[in-house]
């Protein structure tokens, strides 16, 4: 048997998870490989318990944040004890437990509700094809992680307890592979751009300091389309070039987020009341704060970098936030007699921006 689907029967009283049979089968091995973002102490010690060796990786912080003082330290203790055997990746969401015969595979985290619970899926693989190319994904990304430095760790914990995760600004290190890619299932490609849009775009983007300096700023461009829902056709955005010096996404009446090519710093807008705004007050740009009303107005803060380098999950959540409150104040954008489509197709299709990159970038 190569592949075994798993799930619970919505109808059935078993008192014994479907994924009970496959998860013994796949842990009776000589060495083992989790990867899981959330996993119950007491189902990792059973998992790992037959193991001769075994490795895992796992988002620490999303590991500690979720669970109580105790078990937090019970993690602390583990993760001490097994220090070389466990890396720490941000951003983790597979589910995976690969062991030397067998793979368990799915939507279920390692945990009591995920197992036992939730309505989840999950397959069980024994082809040794499958399991190898698995054994390889998961070696690569063990290659691109590393172990959690225990006192930062320990500092996290401290720091972290009894903080929600919108107010917390204390973080790990980030680890783990860079992954940005895009699906083009949804996407607007069919936008279309005459001559004029076209060329005043590549004007200002090969002014940029680097070509993957303002293929960053279009994915952010991208991004916020993605989140707000706002069609092309939309008057609540205006993707606009109003000079070389500047390629500015407006929300109804305020710049959301800008590229300023010559100066190579990228500017967005976050809500006056976001914790961020005494952390990142450096960078509130001479613009300063909004004057149009709102309660309580935004900031407008420019970065000499692209933003992955100042904004952390949290402040780009309180970004997210203050785009989606500007998308409701009003129905048109005052830009919108400027909009140019070259940057929003630009955003949203691949194919296109890698013409506008060409032409900029290419002597």
């Amino acid at each position: 048997m190569g592949i075994e689907l798993l799930y619970h029967g919505f109808d059935s009283s078993s008192d014994i998870s479907p994924f009970n049979d496959a998860l013994n089968q796949v842990s009776d091995s000589d060495s083992l490989a989790i990867a899981c973002p959330y996993i119950s102490l007491d189902i990792l010690q059973d998992l790992t318990a037959g193991a001769d060796s075994w490795r895992l990786v796992k988002d620490i912080a999303e590991w500690t944040r979720t669970q109580s003082a105790d078990q937090r330290e019970a993690i602390v203790e583990f993760v001490q004890e097994h220090r070389e055997s466990i890396h720490d990746c941000r951003d983790l969401h597979a589910k995976l437990v690969v062991g030397d015969d067998g793979a368990f595979l799915g939507s279920a985290n390692l945990t009591n509700n995920g197992l036992n619970r939730n309505a989840e899926l999950a397959v069980h693989l024994q082809d040794t094809t499958e399991i190898a190319e698995l054994q390889g994904w998961f070696d690569e990304l063990w290659s691109q992680t590393e172990s959690t430095d225990l006192s930062q760790l320990k500092t996290y914990i401290e720091e972290t307890d009894g903080i929600t995760t919108t107010q917390s600004t204390v973080k790990l290190p980030n680890t783990g592979p860079s992954i940005n890619t895009s699906l083009s299932l949804t996407k607007q490609t069919n936008i279309s751009v005459d001559d004029s849009h076209h060329d005043k775009l590549v004007a200002a983007v090969e002014r940029a300091p680097s070509r993957a300096w303002i293929d960053t700023y279009f994915d952010w461009v991208d991004k916020l389309i993605e989140f707000t829902e706002l069609k092309e056709t939309d008057e609540r955005i205006a993707t606009t070039v109003p000079s070389p010096e500047r390629i500015p996404v407006n929300v109804n009446q305020r710049y959301v987020l800008t590229a300023f090519p010559e100066q190579g710093k990228i500017g967005l807008m976050l809500p006056g009341d976001s914790t961020a705004v005494e952390e990142l007050a450096e960078y509130i740009s001479d613009f300063g704060q909004f004057s149009t009303p709102s309660s309580p107005d935004p900031y407008w803060f420019e970065f000499p970098d692209t933003p992955e380098n100042f904004i952390s999950e949290e402040i780009e959540t309180d970004w997210k936030r203050a785009v989606n409150q500007e998308c409701k104040r009003a129905g048109r954008s005052s830009h919108r007699n400027s909009h140019n489509p070259a940057v929003y197709k630009a955003a949203v299709d691949r194919q296109y921006r890698r013409k506008v990159l060409h032409s900029a970038f290419s002597p």
